[in-house]
């Protein structure tokens, strides 16, 4: 199993990387949206202060990274069957759980930031209606900015990336995604 490589999908929101996780779902790699992940492990394993509701980072601290990322790889490894292909974490975002994935982790990485200009991302993000999502532009794009100075930029300055332009359609990005992944495992 560890030989067995570990997909990371990193993006802003509406980058394409849904469609990419779920599209490599169905080709037998096993995946675990990080945030569907840490919303349930954080409202499992903590609780809220008294009078006080705790912030998804503040649980996150209280959580521990260590212990996240831990159960992440359980969590990967336990899904385990015969015929998977690998495993993604779709949604990392941040440096220290990633040193930590990887201190953690004897599997090959190979690590992919889907990148979409912001006003397409912004009409995707229209599009999908997904409950919680930005309804303007101005707010969008504070939070897309964030998502890639906060985080994700910093990701690809530590780590090595495959940076795969989405510039027209899914259909275009999954097979740029297809080949950068069939290029890496041989």
């Amino acid at each position: 199993m560890n030989e067995l490589p570990i997909i990371i999908l990193s993006a802003p929101a509406c980058s394409g990387k849904s469609e990419v996780f779920a599209h490599l779902c169905k080709k037998n790699y096993i995946g675990i949206d990080m945030g569907s992940f840490l919303k349930e492990i954080l409202e499992l394993n903590t609780e809220s202060r008294k009078n006080k509701v705790l912030t998804i980072r503040e649980k996150l601290i209280e959580y521990g990274r260590e212990r996240m990322i831990t159960q992440l790889l359980e969590n990967l490894h336990s899904m385990y069957k015969p015929d998977t292909k690998g495993f993604i974490i779709c949604g990392m975002r941040s440096v220290e759980d990633m040193r930590i994935l990887y201190n953690n982790s004897e599997n090959p990485k190979i690590n992919i930031f889907l990148y979409a200009d912001p006003s397409k991302c912004y009409d995707w993000n229209k599009k999908r209606m997904r409950n919680g999502d930005p309804i303007d532009f101005i707010s969008f794009i504070k939070i897309y900015y964030e998502e890639i100075y906060a985080g994700i930029g910093k990701l690809i300055n530590d780590f090595e990336f495959e940076v795969v332009i989405n510039d027209s359609n899914l259909e275009n990005l999954i097979n740029k995604v297809d080949v950068i992944i069939s290029n890496r495992i041989k």
